[in-house]
């Protein structure tokens, strides 16, 4: 029984990895924090309380250690790296990224006037809230399946 239970665990497991999206993600270190980098598309005005939640908004000094971190890690999507916006003015989005010919991180302002005409990939780390993934919800059921039958294995010697 105990053979039936194991195997039914790694099975839950392997069937839920085949589920689970992995972004890419990158690495990079911001003043001794270490973060994971992923990307998002869309307008400032979309994504405005995402982008105004990274840990370099505000700080030109921040997105630009960003981008020159990052590097190529995350590839071009705008023609140069992700964009690590760091402010809003009344016409743009001004922010870093990397730039391959120069290999080095360029300040850029995305011209915008209203907040929703320009879509760019951003960088955005992982925020502090987590979600609980489908393969550490069903490795609780099946642990706890394994323990009920035990419980019913032992019970009955």
């Amino acid at each position: 029984m105990l053979k039936t239970f194991a195997f039914a665990g790694t099975a839950a497991s392997v069937l839920t990895l085949s589920f689970v999206d992995v972004a890419k993600a990158a690495q990079i270190n911001l003043s001794g924090t270490i973060y994971n980098i992923t990307t998002i598309d869309g307008t400032f005005g979309d994504l405005q309380t995402t982008l105004e939640s990274q840990p370099w908004w505000g700080s030109s000094a921040l997105a630009e250690e960003g981008a020159g971190d990052l590097g190529a890690s995350l590839g071009f999507p705008n023609g140069l790296g992700p964009y690590f916006g760091y402010e809003r003015t009344a016409t743009s989005t001004r922010g870093w990224s990397f730039d391959d010919e120069e290999n080095a991180a360029i300040g850029i302002g995305v011209f915008d006037p209203d907040g929703f005409s320009a879509s760019r990939t951003w960088a955005v780390t992982e925020t502090a809230t987590s979600v609980p993934e489908p393969l550490g919800i069903l490795g609780t059921i099946a642990a706890l399946g394994m323990g009920a039958g035990m419980k019913r294995k032992f019970a009955n010697k």
